[in-house]
């Protein structure tokens, strides 16, 4: 075993230490579920018909979005990573909900397809500053034991979020248009 892993290991978290940054956990587990990039994958989906219908966009078309916020997330990800290098990550992930915020609201008003793409671009690349990346950083250097433990629960609330999204999307959409 190299010494970087046994390294990792060997550091003493305070007794306690899991039971004490219970609500990091949860918290960082609803930013992994609320993030641009399981938002996005997640939610399509119920909106592809409306979408396609009202807007006389193809399915392709609408889906497209996914692909364009895809490629920006993955530049995203690594600015953002050396954002929260130099900066806190409270800022960098407060600025990354409030990109994907907005660029959800931007694309929840285009009227033309290239500004629904464009609306998609700004959530996936602004809001790679609280995707997962944001939240995983605040668990590392949170814990040292059970660590592994603390970031499987936060990174699981991407999962739940596939699981509950859609079918709430499918409900709101039916009830509310």
């Amino acid at each position: 075993m190299s010494s970087e892993i046994e390294g990792s290991a060997n550091h003493k978290t305070p007794p306690g230490a899991f039971q004490r940054n219970w609500k990091l956990i949860i918290a960082c587990a609803a930013g992994c579920g609320f993030c641009m990039s399981a938002i996005s994958q997640h939610s399509i989906g119920p909106f592809v018909k409306p979408l396609s219908e009202d807007m006389n966009w193809t399915r392709t078309q609408v889906q497209s979005a996914l692909l364009l916020s895809q490629l920006a997330a993955a530049t995203g990800v690594i600015c953002a990573g050396i954002l929260i290098s130099r900066f806190p990550l409270r800022r960098i992930a407060i600025a990354g909900l409030t990109g994907t915020v907005i660029g959800l609201l931007l694309a929840s008003q285009a009227k033309s397809l290239p500004f629904y793409y464009l609306a998609y671009v700004i959530a996936a690349f602004v809001g790679a500053g609280a995707g997962n990346i944001a939240w995983s950083r605040a668990i590392t250097g949170s814990f040292d034991k059970h660590r592994g433990l603390a970031l499987a629960i936060a990174l699981s609330g991407t999962g739940i979020s596939g699981i509950a999204l859609p079918s709430i999307l499918v409900w709101v959409i039916s009830e509310y248009g």
